[in-house]
């Protein structure tokens, strides 16, 4: 009976050792996959904001654009004006003009 009582202490310290070895590997893997994980997450909100400051930059130049566009037509449109009235005033264009 003493034999068998003493059986399993051998037993445990043979497992024991592959045992613990086994969970640090897994340990290490664990921890590098998590840190894996965590940069992704943090490049892929990076990523998310690089894309919204561009389609904020997209509407700013659409704005922008806009609005250069209705300056050119100001400029345009005074002119015309200026023609309009000068051909309903004396109903001629000055002598000068080409």
């Amino acid at each position: 009976d003493a034999s068998l009582v003493a059986m399993p202490l051998p037993l445990l310290a043979a497992v024991a050792g592959p045992a613990a070895q086994l969970f640090s590997y897994n340990r290490q893997n664990f921890m590098y996959d998590s840190g894996q994980k965590l940069t992704r997450t943090y490049t892929s909100m990076s990523y998310q904001m690089q894309m919204f400051q561009l389609y904020r930059q997209d509407i700013r130049d659409l704005v922008a654009l806009t609005t250069e566009k209705m300056a050119n037509y100001h400029v345009v449109t005074c002119l015309e004006l200026g023609m309009t009235c000068t051909m309903l005033g004396p109903a001629r264009l000055p002598a000068d003009v080409p």
